[in-house]
């Protein structure tokens, strides 16, 4: 399958080359070349310490992960 990406940043380098490692015919289309430009969108979250965890976050966190192994696991 040809697929085109559109941009050139962490995101669009990241799907670029998933696909291209699953054997597609991978063209990058970006408005600068990859290093120039930054993604739109946070790429990470920093939380500042604290001295105890917000059980809540806690919780969240081992849900998001857990459903993302269940979707993603090899």
């Amino acid at each position: 399958m040809r697929v085109t990406v559109a941009g050139a940043g962490i995101v669009g380098l990241s799907c670029a080359y998933r696909l291209a490692e699953a054997g597609h015919e991978t063209t990058v289309v970006a408005a600068a070349p990859p290093g120039e430009t930054t993604s739109a969108v946070a790429g990470g979250v920093l939380y500042p310490p604290v001295r105890r965890p917000d059980e809540r976050i806690v919780r969240w966190t081992a849900e998001t992960l857990a459903a993302l192994r269940e979707q993603h696991a090899p």
